[in-house]
């Protein structure tokens, strides 16, 4: 995804822009408010531009998310989230418990956000106006992209949907959640609030 799609997405809060690939497309892009001024969230970028000096390494050694893990993409691709805790949530419009998901991250976004959580949802739909029908059906606010080629997912390597990774401020995986259920609304909010 070009820097000028992820400006635009961002900036005007669009669907997409006219310079988007078909591949990828921001659904919902709200950037949460952060104690200090940030960069705009960037998923996925075809040249990293050079590292900052105080910039986390980003080790990603057998390009999965496990517990204990360098998160991928923590480096210069998600720079808006770097610092908070984050919740990355990989989902999909078939998936049943996707739909009781979704309102519960919502609810956790509006609820911490202001202590520095980032929540980001990552569709897998293989169409795009499925990921945004599904997207206006649940009604989240929280950023929101459908990543069609798989490029993001890819490196994660969710086993089912949805899967729900909790990252640290240090970008660190701290918990894996395979598909969702109801008691898994308080046991997020409990890791959520203990990392913040």
């Amino acid at each position: 995804m070009s820097r000028v799609l992820l400006g635009c997405a961002f900036a005007t809060l669009m669907v997409g822009c006219a310079s988007a690939p078909r591949e990828s497309a921001v659904l919902v892009a709200p950037v949460p408010p952060r104690p200090t001024p940030s960069p705009p969230l960037a998923i996925a970028h075809s040249a990293p531009p050079p590292q900052e000096p105080d910039a986390p390494e980003i080790d990603i050694t057998d390009g999965s998310a496990d517990v204990g893990a360098r998160a991928p993409l923590m480096g210069h691709e998600m720079l808006a989230t770097r610092g908070n805790v984050l919740v990355l949530h990989v989902w999909a419009s078939w998936c049943a418990p996707c739909q009781k998901a979704m309102p519960e991250l919502q609810t956790l976004s509006a609820k911490y956000m202001s202590r520095g959580l980032s929540v980001v949802g990552i569709s897998v739909d293989d169409e795009e106006p499925d990921a945004l029908e599904f997207v206006k059906t649940v009604k989240v606010k929280f950023p929101t992209v459908w990543d069609g080629t798989h490029a993001i997912v890819g490196k994660w390597k969710p086993t089912t949907m949805p899967t729900t990774y909790i990252v640290d401020r240090a970008g660190f995986v701290r918990f894996v959640h395979n598909g969702f259920h109801d008691a898994d609304a308080k046991t997020l909010e409990a890791e959520v609030t203990g990392l913040l």
